[in-house]
Order: structure tokens, then sequence, then C-alpha cells
């Protein structure tokens, strides 16, 4: 059976080699505490958040699947609903993230309108990272760091390079947007996706995140 690992304090841990997750059930991390994405002792995605049309959707249920999958139920009132329909204010977005730790991580997103009117939905990810050694979270560390958005490639890449004496440190973080059923767009640390989502629709999207190691991308 494979090896599942929960923190006592609340957040779920997923791995696979050299990579490891640690985040709350709704999958968010902020670059609060030893949350994140980490790769070969390096945190190489400090802060991950979804919002829906401006708010973070409410966990809802979750597990773990395996010892690198999880999953997460969300969910989030579309804007507008009153008792008058079609929109009513019982009907809900419902928000389901899936995650594969592995050289990295790939996740899944797939947002469903379970009500019989269609909505206009912004869907944003945050994303940051701090390149934080795993065993001195929290110290800063001077070094310089890039961020470049490819929009033909849907790629995201974020440089981190310190020197220390003869040694230098590179580590990087790439984000492709694999498939999405909408165009992304990124500035100021979002992703951005805006779509009209029918009434009982569903929107999907594929994110890889690649972590680079001493000039060699892991994915």
């Amino acid at each position: 059976m494979a090896q599942r690992a929960v923190n006592p304090h609340g957040s779920w841990i997923t791995f696979a080699g050299y990579s490891v997750v640690v985040a709350p059930p709704d999958g968010s991390f902020v670059g609060d505490g030893r949350d994140g994405l980490f790769d070969f002792d390096t945190r190489i995605l400090s802060r991950h958040r979804i919002l829906v049309n401006g708010e973070p959707p409410e966990f809802v249920g979750g597990g773990l699947l395996a010892a690198d999958r999880s999953v997460a139920h969300l969910t989030s009132p579309p804007p507008g609903g009153d008792r008058a329909g079609p929109l009513l204010p019982q009907d809900l977005l419902e928000l389901v993230l899936v995650r594969r730790v592995g050289c990295g991580l790939r996740e899944w997103l797939s947002l469903t309108n379970h009500s019989m009117a269609d909505a206009d939905i912004e869907l944003i990810v945050e994303l940051d990272a701090d390149f934080a050694d795993v065993l001195d979270i929290g110290r800063h560390i001077e070094g310089e760091r890039t961020v470049r958005w490819t929009p033909v490639d849907r790629s995201l890449e974020i440089r981190f390079a310190a020197r220390q004496a003869e040694r230098v440190l590179e580590r990087g973080l790439r984000v492709h947007v694999a498939a999405a059923d909408s165009a992304p767009e990124f500035a100021h640390g979002q992703f951005r996706f805006r779509f009209a989502l029918p009434a009982s629709g569903r929107w999907r999207a594929d994110l890889v995140y690649a972590s680079l190691v001493d000039g060699r991308w892991r994915d």
C-alpha cells in the first residue's frame, strides 16, 4: 500500500523522489510557515492561491489518493443569486483540484457550474517563489531574481541565482499551462482566466510546474 503522510498541524504531505508538497487540505499556501512545493530541498513555489470571482473558494472535502497524489473539492457561489431564479441562492460553482507530485508538480483544475444560469467567471491562480532552503525557511537570501512570461508558449519562468564565495546557486520554477479551455493572461504574479461558463458547463485547465536545478529543468 502506498505510504501517506499527514502533518500533525493539519497540512497534507505528498511526495515523489526529491519533490514534496506541504499544503493544507484546500491546497493553498501563501508563504507562511513551511507550506509550499519543495524540490531538491528548495522551496520553488511559496505561494499558490486560487480565487473565483475575487474570492477564495470554500473547502468541502478531499483527501490523499496516494503518496504522490491529492484531491480537493471546493465550492464558490455564483454572483447574483435570488429566489426568483434562474440563478438561486443555493446554486454553486464546484472547483476540483487534483495534484500529482514528481519532478515538480502537475495539477488539474476543473470548474463546474451547478446551476440553471450561465455565469461569467474570472479564475485567478496566484503564484510566487521565494527559493528558501528547507532548513532555513524565513531567512532572506540575497540574489538575482528574474520573471519572464511567454504568451506564445503559455509559460512562466521565475529564476533565482545567488553567489557564495566561488559557488553559484541557480534555481528556478517554470509553470506551463499545458491545456486550458480559455486563454491565460499573466501579470503581477497572477494567472488570470476569463470565460463564460454555461449552465451545467465545465471548464478545465492543466498546469505543469517544473524545477530548475543547476541549469537543468526537471520535468
